[in-house]
């Protein structure tokens, strides 16, 4: 009977260390495995470091003396000594990586100038058909490459000031007289310092210029370049509105002959599309040209060189040359009573990005006018087809980064 007991009692231990061990199951470890790799990665160089906490244990300053126990009336013992304990190994103190420098992409940026007004001029071109009838275009333009009259000068302005075929098409003006050609254009200066700095704001400073005297003019121009059209859709055609002016001599009877003034030039902008898109659109930009009275006493007598501010409100693409450029900017402006605004230069931080050439009459009570005009980008991109254009622009600027 003793032996059944002691039996049974052996087999009951057996069974509860059994009960205490952990089976080693392939659906555990499996299990493990799934969660583990539902973790992030630890980077390489992050491999076998300490967290923080346990850095900071480590190279905290050492733990106060414990408190002293209060003194024992009772006679001391005599203690054995105790066996020397081998100090255990510190642990190696490993320094936390030092966190990665993510370079962040810079915001390109532009030195803001100042504006010349000088370098704007105005334009009064003139024509002549076969049967000797003669007419006037007015408008607007912007020396871009600085010079004097002896060497060679240049003036961008709009293509309708200076072609009337070509505006009778693009602007559907069957009334304009398409047999008219250019013979020259009188350039009309600044004589004083006019100057736009980069934080002023409307309302600016004008100038009056009286036109109608033949000594009034500064300098005469001839037709020099118009747009390559072979690769342009006609959309394009419609729309890429420039032509450039080379300078060709001063007015004798306002100049002394030994004078050989000297015309300034605007820098022009060259921006990518992110650019156009990221950072001028909805911007504000200044667009001073000479317009014109077209009621009153002096009425179409003089130029007024008046400045407006206006707003960058959309950018667009073509759809064949310039597929990829911003070729046209939308803008919006206040309206006025002056007209003979074409070929006003556009500029954003005291730098040409277009040229001024059309806009939109509001509805009644509404007091914005919309435009469309051409981008610098696109007249610079079509010139470069042209043979003999790379000495064409003075300054050429883009943005930082």
């Amino acid at each position: 009977m003793f032996k059944y007991i002691v039996s049974i009692l052996v087999l009951i231990i057996l069974g509860l260390t059994m009960a205490f061990q952990t089976p080693e199951t392939s659906d555990e470890i499996t299990q493990d495995t799934k969660e583990e790799a539902e973790l992030p990665k630890l980077p390489k160089e992050a491999e076998n470091t300490m967290p923080p906490e346990m850095l900071e244990i480590i190279e905290s300053p050492s733990l106060p003396p414990p408190a002293k126990e209060p003194e024992s009336t009772e006679p001391a013992k005599t203690q054995e000594p105790e066996p020397e304990q081998k100090e255990e190994a510190k642990p190696e103190q490993i320094k936390e990586p030092e966190p990665i420098e993510q370079e962040t992409e810079k915001i390109p940026t532009l030195e803001p100038r100042t504006i010349d007004l000088r370098s704007v001029v105005g334009l009064a071109c003139n024509f002549k058909n076969d049967n000797g009838d003669t007419a006037i275009a007015r408008g607007s333009g912007v020396i871009i490459k600085e010079n004097t009259y002896t060497e060679e000068s240049y003036i961008l302005t709009n293509r309708h000031v200076v072609d009337p075929e070509w505006t009778s098409w693009a602007y559907n003006d069957p009334d304009l007289d398409i047999a008219l050609k250019l013979t020259s254009c009188n350039v009309h200066i600044l004589r004083v310092n006019g100057e736009i700095l980069p934080d002023e704001k409307y309302p600016y400073a004008y100038y009056d210029l009286k036109i109608t005297s033949g000594i009034q003019h500064d300098f005469t121009a001839r037709l020099a370049y118009l747009p390559e059209e072979t690769e342009l859709s006609e959309d394009e055609n419609r729309q890429l509105d420039y032509a450039i002016l080379e300078v060709t001599g001063k007015n004798e009877s306002k100049y002394f002959e030994h004078e050989n003034p000297r015309l300034p030039a605007s820098p022009i902008l060259i921006s990518n599309p992110k650019e156009w898109l990221e950072i001028i659109k909805d911007q504000r930009v200044v667009v001073p040209g000479y317009a014109y009275q077209a009621i009153g006493s002096s009425s179409f007598e003089e130029f007024r060189l008046l400045t407006k501010d206006a707003k960058v409100t959309e950018v667009y693409a073509g759809d064949k040359a310039f597929e990829e450029t911003p070729y046209v900017l939308e803008t919006e402006s206040s309206p006025d009573a002056y007209g003979g605004r074409s070929g006003s230069p556009i500029f954003y931080k005291g730098y040409l990005i277009g040229l001024f050439q059309s806009r939109i009459i509001p509805e009644p009570n509404s007091k914005i006018f919309r435009g469309f005009q051409t981008t610098i980008s696109a007249i610079i991109e079509n010139m470069n087809t042209q043979a003999n254009t790379k000495n064409i622009f003075q300054e050429v600027a883009r943005f930082e980064k």
